[in-house]
């Protein structure tokens, strides 16, 4: 069985999420490659005076309660409060945005992702329910 991508790619033409293959970096801007298959090779671009195709979405290294690997911007649940992987450049670290939940208090914060960590198998203690740009109408905070 193969590691999860480091990177995976939302293509915001196509509006869904791709696999990345590759990424090339050139000095206007940034090429990666979402091709399934090598002989598909389709290529994504953001270059320095255009639209950018897609927004990076990086690996943050740690599974859900269900094996599944998680990536910056994934939506996850912890019973009825529902959150976002986000990366705190204040704190340099990821953390679970607070995007629905009963207690008005918490609502909009941010927590960081090794409270929700199970300390014996060092997997989340949260499920993966999406990508947020999948449903935007859920992120409004």
């Amino acid at each position: 069985m193969s590691e999860a991508p480091m990177f995976k790619a939302w293509d915001i033409r196509r509006k869904r999420v791709r696999a990345v293959r590759d990424i090339k970096f050139f000095p206007d801007g940034i090429r990666v490659n979402v091709a399934e298959r090598e002989e598909d090779y389709e290529p994504l671009l953001n270059l320095a005076g255009y639209d950018p195709e897609f927004i990076l979405l990086r690996r943050v290294g740690l599974k859900d309660k269900n094996g599944k690997q998680s990536y910056e911007g994934d939506l996850v649940r912890n019973g009825e409060r529902l959150y976002r992987i986000d990366w705190g450049e204040k704190n340099a670290r990821y953390g679970a945005k607070t995007i629905k939940t009963e207690s008005v208090l918490c609502k909009g914060m941010t927590f960081p992702l090794w409270q929700y960590l199970d300390e014996d198998t060092g997997v989340l203690k949260l499920e993966i329910v999406g990508c947020s740009y999948e449903f935007p109408n859920l992120v409004e905070v």
